[in-house]
């Protein structure tokens, strides 16, 4: 079974309450193309830490919640480290 939440772009297309968007809602096609869509929302950034930090914090918190369950990740700050880690920008 698979819930239909996103639009083409890998956005949602509906409201969905944090810890609740699991990745295992998703194919894994779906769940990877929802990943891709988040990740570009950084690809405007400029490439320092900082840029990076306003930006996450500008990301709806249910796509924090995807990205920590995606990565299985403890916390918020080790998603913003590895969405750093992936455009290779060093977190202090």
């Amino acid at each position: 079974m698979s819930l239909k939440m996103l639009k083409n772009d890998g956005s949602l297309d509906q409201l969905v309450l944090p810890d609740l968007d699991s990745p295992k809602l998703y194919s894994l096609d779906e769940a990877n193309k929802r990943k891709r869509w988040i990740i570009s929302q950084f690809e405007k950034s400029h490439k320092t830490e900082s840029a990076f930090y306003l930006t996450f914090c500008r990301l709806d918190l249910n796509d924090i919640a995807f990205l920590k369950a995606f990565w299985r990740l403890e916390d918020d700050w080790a998603v913003f480290r590895r969405l750093c880690m992936l455009h290779k920008i060093k977190v202090a």
